[in-house]
């Protein structure tokens, strides 16, 4: 379960370059009715390149707007998936540097499946981890690879949370799967794609307490 988390302001002095804040992973995928930029405490072992993404991803994402018509939703379970499909538009093209990120996002967003609440169930989060490994698959060297790559993670460590807790199965070829997304996650160029690689791996769980 997604749900909106307060924001935490927490401002701390760096060596040589401006005061900034630390991004928390979740607002890659947040509801897009949250309109506050979830942040933490500023690593205090953070580099100059990862401060300047971290405020660049913060701008894109504070002045993002959506290109879903909320309008149109008939019901509720649409306004409810509608409104999770325009927070992981937004947590894309604020990571993602691409001229043309907004109608990539919308294309990758259009076939995914995203059910209004996992429920604790995890076939719903398998279904959406499936449509973005096919994405790839199917899009070898798409723009949106670094965002998608996070997504899984965060989804696959959700589903092995719930086959292990609630169904009290074993899960190794998702970790084993995980794993090889976290060390190419934790290589790329991008310096903010490494810091929320390695803030999802830090979590004690994503989505089920342990």
């Amino acid at each position: 379960m997604i749900q909106a988390i307060m924001l935490i302001l927490s401002l701390q002095m760096a060596s040589d370059y401006s005061e900034y804040q630390d991004l928390y992973y979740m607002s890659l995928f947040q509801f897009y009715y949250t309109d506050e930029l979830v942040m933490m405490p500023f690593c205090t072992d953070s580099t100059p390149e990862l401060a300047a993404r971290a405020e660049e991803y913060a701008t894109r994402w504070s002045e993002f707007e959506t290109g879903y018509d909320f309008s149109a939703c008939q019901h509720w379970v649409d306004s409810v998936t509608t409104q999770k499909r325009a927070g992981h538009e937004r947590g894309i093209v604020s990571l993602i540097l691409h001229p043309e990120v907004h109608s990539l996002a919308l294309i990758y967003l259009s076939k995914a499946p995203v059910p209004y609440e996992w429920e604790g169930d995890s076939y719903p989060i398998g279904r959406e981890a499936l449509h973005a490994m096919s994405f790839l698959r199917r899009n070898p060297g798409t723009p949106l690879e670094p965002y998608i790559i996070l997504e899984l993670m965060y989804l696959l460590r959700a589903q092995e949370e719930c086959i292990t807790v609630f169904e009290g199965l074993p899960a190794d070829s998702i970790i084993a799967l995980y794993d090889s997304l976290l060390q190419v996650a934790l290589d790329h160029e991008d310096p903010l794609v490494n810091y929320f690689a390695g803030e999802i791996d830090s979590e004690a769980f994503v989505y089920v307490p342990h």
